[in-house]
């Protein structure tokens, strides 16, 4: 529905002749504001995100390497609903474009190297997650407010120690809090 994207980098282009293109982007950064996200046909927002910013991207698209700084959500807020029937509201936001007619199904791709990825920081602040489940047999409401997530020297390499910190109020009552690391296998 809304809200306001703006990019900034230093870049560098080429375009070798007989070699694959190359991009490096330096000092990079992202900053939305305001971004609210309806379902078809629904007034009240899914997703509203007063602030998210992306500081200190550096990539190589060559070598397959990604860095960045920090990412910052602020103020994020979702609304989630499970329908009677077990459908949930977040996925009808995405509905995967109509496959072209065509005589053969197109063959997979082979699948690629992993991207070299490392978010030296990752702050979620001040959010809050709403969940209504209209498929139990009484509704039932779970909101998870006050929310502030940690995650340090995230990266895709497999078996690396993610240090996570999680703190929340659970509502009617009760908090949570966590702190240890996650192992991406």
């Amino acid at each position: 529905r809304s809200g306001t994207l703006s990019l900034q980098t230093r870049y560098e282009f080429t375009l070798p002749p007989g070699s694959a293109p190359q991009l490096i982007l330096q000092e990079g950064g992202v900053r939305l504001r305001g971004l609210s996200v309806l379902e078809p046909d629904q007034s009240e927002p899914v997703l509203e995100l007063p602030s998210l910013d992306l500081v200190g991207l550096n990539a190589n698209l060559a070598r397959r390497q990604a860095a960045i700084d920090q990412v910052a959500l602020t103020g994020l807020e979702v609304r989630g609903r499970r329908a009677a029937d077990g459908t949930l509201n977040l996925l009808s936001l995405y509905s995967p474009p109509p496959a072209p007619p065509s005589a053969a199904p197109a063959a997979p791709s082979p699948p690629g190297e992993t991207i070299d990825l490392l978010v030296k920081e990752l702050a979620v602040r001040n959010s809050r997650i709403n969940i209504l489940d209209n498929a139990a047999p009484t509704p039932a409401r779970l909101t998870l407010g006050d929310l502030q997530v940690t995650v340090r020297d995230f990266t895709l390499k497999e078996g690396a120690a993610i240090p996570l910190e999680l703190a929340t109020t659970w509502a009617p009552q009760g908090n949570l809090r966590l702190t240890g690391s996650v192992t991406l296998h």
